[in-house]
């Protein structure tokens, strides 16, 4: 029986179509297509920096972050680096919710950074305890965070929609092209150039990009990460 780098470790909950390989990097797809991840959380952080939005750089670290951990997980192909790609996304979908929540209600820097952290905290212990809760657990955070911007939208905040309609199309989009390959429906299991799932993290990384943009219409104080205030 051939000995493959990652024999050891315990296998991923979640197989796409990509076929594994008995390599380093088990899915040369899936794997790559992570670059646009880091690439989009640079471009974000400097951006946040010279807009001295300092609050707005976690969308950047935690895009990097996504990268990373996706990268290694689908170069890996465990149980272990799922957990990590996984967090990252928490990342991002507890920045929604954590921001629009503060929008909406008010609450203190230190309140809504508590609940930011006990959200990542929370799901990171779900996925543990119940290894398949990670993508549905994003899922919930998702649609909580989009009912949140319904409401404020109801309220009539005085801001541009256009770069949230962009996430929304992009997301739409890019779930479907993720629903298609983990099926199989569109799959090609020798394709190690661009698979369905590479595309799905490539839109995303766009996605993510146009999160800054429309968060950047808020200006973040000093005293705390998640506090927003509509720019002058």
């Amino acid at each position: 029986m051939e000995n493959c780098p990652w024999q050891g470790f315990q296998p991923a909950t979640i197989k796409f179509c990509e076929d594994q390989l008995c390599s380093w990097v088990t899915q040369p797809a899936n794997t790559w297509s992570n670059i646009g991840f880091v690439i989009v959380g640079i471009l974000i952080y400097r951006r946040a920096q010279a807009m001295k939005q300092g609050g707005l750089t976690l969308i950047g670290i935690s895009s990097v972050l996504v990268g990373v951990g996706s990268g290694m997980f689908h170069a890996s192909s465990t149980f272990l680096f799922e957990v990590f790609d996984l967090l990252g996304m928490f990342m991002i979908s507890g920045i929604l919710l954590c921001f629009n929540l503060q929008r909406l209600t008010g609450i203190s820097n230190r309140i809504n950074t508590a609940i930011y952290l006990a959200l990542n905290a929370a799901s990171a212990a779900l996925m543990l305890i119940w290894h398949p809760s990670g993508i549905a657990t994003f899922a919930v955070q998702i649609a909580i965070a989009l009912t949140l911007e319904l409401l404020l939208h109801i309220r009539r905040d005085e801001i541009s929609y256009r770069p949230f309609l962009y996430v929304t199309g992009i997301f739409t989009l890019s779930f479907l092209i993720w629903g298609l390959d983990i099926s199989k429906m569109v799959c090609d299991p020798h394709n190690h150039i661009l698979t369905g799932h590479a595309v799905w993290h490539l839109l995303n990384a766009a996605a993510i990009f146009f999160i800054f943009k429309f968060y950047s219409q808020f200006s973040t104080t000093k005293k705390g990460r998640f506090s927003l205030e509509p720019r002058a």
